[in-house]
């Protein structure tokens, strides 16, 4: 609760996904969410029943019904692609600035991760591919991060993608929010240092990182 109120997590939320002034807001039920995936994860079900059991009552007005799982799936209905990108943006410009965080070197990287999803169920996400627990007869997601190296891999940039799209075809279609994302941390760092393995790279996008204007990419 402590890192959560430095990092004002529910406020920065409630911000981005407003919604009108009735019950718990968007802000407070992810803020729930996130503490109990840190402290003791369980399905949404019995997450009230584990918040009765904790001190968090002391911090938080909550109803009889507030905790039911209904309730958490009606509000990830605010949660759409563009809020959480620009949550995820602005919780990052002030954990830079809060926690002083190291920028001077930053590592990208991709993976994929095979899920339980029925295999005959249509997504846009869930596909086969090349999967790094070789399970063919399972559909993967593929999960791409940026994460610092000085301050314990903090995670700063992320992008989920299709989990039969190639590493080298997904840091293309990031190049340009990535390219933001410096121009907007930059000031936070004299110079920063991007590191990608080669499974990332490609002639087309090599060409591409070189020519952003930015200052960013070198060989």
């Amino acid at each position: 609760m402590q890192i959560a109120r430095r990092l004002r997590l529910a406020d920065l939320i409630d911000a981005v996904a407003p919604k009108r002034d009735q019950g718990l807001s968007e802000g407070t039920y992810m803020l729930l969410a996130v503490l109990n995936r840190v402290l003791a994860p369980c399905s949404k079900a019995p997450l009230g029943e584990w918040f009765r059991r904790t001190a968090l009552y002391r911090d938080f007005t909550v109803g009889e019904t507030d905790l039911r799982s209904q309730r958490f799936w009606d509000h990830m209905r605010y949660l759409t692609a563009d809020r959480i990108r620009e949550m995820e943006r602005t919780l990052t410009q002030h954990l830079v600035t809060e926690f002083e965080v190291d920028l001077s070197t930053v590592v990208y990287d991709a993976a994929n991760f095979c899920t339980g999803i029925d295999t005959q169920t249509d997504s846009a996400l869930a596909q086969r591919g090349h999967q790094k627990q070789h399970r063919s007869d399972l559909k993967s997601v593929g999960l791409a991060l940026l994460v610092t190296t000085a301050d314990f891999n903090i995670p700063l940039f992320h992008a989920v993608y299709p989990g039969n799209r190639l590493d080298s075809q997904q840091f293309q279609s990031v190049t340009e929010d990535l390219v933001d994302w410096y121009q907007t941390s930059r000031t936070a760092c004299d110079r920063m240092t991007w590191v990608y393995d080669k499974g990332n790279d490609s002639k087309g996008n090599q060409t591409a990182s070189m020519q952003a204007p930015t200052g960013l990419w070198g060989r």
